[in-house]
């Protein structure tokens, strides 16, 4: 389609007659041609390149969401284990003075806390304790427990593992297309 238009413009121009058919297998090169290749081939190397890199930096971004993700979660396990002391300190209060009328009529003082009251602080506590506990101890080793490790001056993002792994797959993929 596109090479139906493109011979229609060059014979609008006059570039081409009205019978000639353009042979693209012949190199007969000008050095514009000639050079015109060298290039083609030099972008198709870089854009290789840029793919594997591109995969690289995904990989990367795809660790450290996860590692974002794993550290907002720990700091709302962490605030839920505070609020949970906080309600039960509060819920405790201060001890009142003892006065025998009050106690013997049966009456409970506002801001002291019942028995009962503090069993269900102390359950709260050490549910959020435990669920806190084992996101640590299930998810924290998967993802470095939310720390990234600090490069050093000779690290470079590009390792040569790293590319040649991903290299092989983009080359597969590219073969897997050409085959379809």
């Amino acid at each position: 389609m596109l090479e139906k238009r493109v011979l229609q413009e060059l014979r609008y121009v006059g570039l081409l007659s009205t019978g000639e058919v353009p042979h693209y297998e012949l190199h007969e090169d000008d050095e514009l041609s000639a050079r015109l290749r060298t290039l083609q081939h030099e972008l198709r190397n870089v854009s290789r390149i840029n793919h594997v890199r591109k995969a690289r930096v995904r990989e990367l971004v795809e660790e450290r969401m996860a590692m974002q993700e794993y550290n907002q979660v720990a700091d709302d396990l962490d605030n839920q284990v505070i609020e949970a002391y906080v309600k039960r300190n509060r819920s405790q209060g201060k001890p009142a003075k003892k006065t025998t009328s009050l106690a013997s009529r049966g009456v409970v003082q506002k801001g002291v806390a019942t028995s009962s009251a503090v069993k269900e602080g102390m359950e709260s506590i050490r549910t959020v304790v435990a669920k806190r506990k084992n996101w640590h101890e299930m998810l924290g080793p998967a993802v470095n427990y939310g720390r990234p490790d600090l490069p050093d001056e000779f690290t470079n993002i590009f390792d040569d593992e790293s590319m040649k792994r991903l290299e092989r797959a983009e080359a597969e993929a590219v073969a897997a297309e050409t085959e379809d």
